[in-house]
């Protein structure tokens, strides 16, 4: 809007630390994701008023509000069971063959993943095959992120939670030995493990009405969001078990 013109220098590198645990990796995708959403509530309407091209708005809009698609992520993995009986009965079936046209959806987000791959790293061919697993983990993450586009839309304040930073360069080094690391997890949790089995159930459904195209996904959502939970309560206990050991080691030579 103020004339500025930009260019990609697809080489120039920005070096940065990836979370190490699951609860610091939750934080910092909640203050991208609510931070994303409070920066399109602020500038979509300047972005509107001014005169720049049509394509330029319109593609503004996608980029500033893409994070709004967590919460229909969650909205999908409910209805994907209550669907599941409904095909089985039968009555829709023009519908549903109609509808799973929209699959073809599934291929743009792995392409985009695929030459980004490409782009960086050499055995991309390798790395690619984990695409499901980044799949089911960004489903495992809708809850999460869901909370962060709700708290944004609405301007409800929140703590601004750092990502702990603790230097690991190698998979030799573990945060477990670290100072800072998170104890807590949120509330959140409840409702990702509530979820996995929801998905779970649905995945048995599925199996069991032979309803085989509805798997996959079912799948994806029932590892995503257990997977998430699980290491959530796991990690934060283990940061727990460190800190009482590292109060005990600080206090006994009081005691002493």
């Amino acid at each position: 809007m103020l004339g500025w013109k930009f260019k990609f220098l697809r080489d120039v590198t920005s070096p940065a630390e990836l979370p190490a645990e699951i609860n610091a990796l939750k934080s910092q995708q909640f203050r991208w994701t609510k931070g994303a959403i409070e920066t399109a509530r602020k500038l979509l309407p300047m972005v509107w008023k001014s005169n720049i091209p049509f394509r330029i708005k319109f593609h503004s809009t996608f980029h500033l509000t893409n994070n709004i698609v967590f919460p229909f992520i969650i909205l999908a993995s409910i209805l994907n069971v209550p669907l599941t009986f409904i095909k089985h009965g039968g009555q829709y079936n023009a519908y549903f063959d109609f509808m799973s046209v929209f699959v073809l959806a599934f291929i743009g987000s792995f392409l985009f993943y695929l030459y980004s791959q490409k782009d960086i790293y050499v055995d991309w061919r390798k790395r690619i095959m984990l695409f499901p697993v980044f799949m089911a983990g960004s489903m495992g993450f809708a809850v999460n992120n869901s909370k962060a586009v709700l708290e944004g839309l609405f301007k409800r304040k929140s703590e601004f939670v750092r990502t702990p930073k603790y230097g690991i360069e190698g998979k030799k080094q573990s945060w477990n030995d670290k100072k800072y690391v998170p104890v807590k997890f949120s509330w959140t949790v409840l409702v990702e493990i509530a979820l996995a089995l929801y998905c779970l159930f649905g995945v048995l459904s599925s199996l069991y009405y032979l309803e085989i195209a509805a798997v996959p996904f079912q799948l994806l959502f029932t590892f995503g969001y257990g997977f998430v939970a699980l290491m959530s309560v796991q990690q934060a206990l283990e940061a727990r078990r460190i800190k009482m050991s590292q109060l005990n080691l600080a206090v006994e030579p009081l005691a002493i």
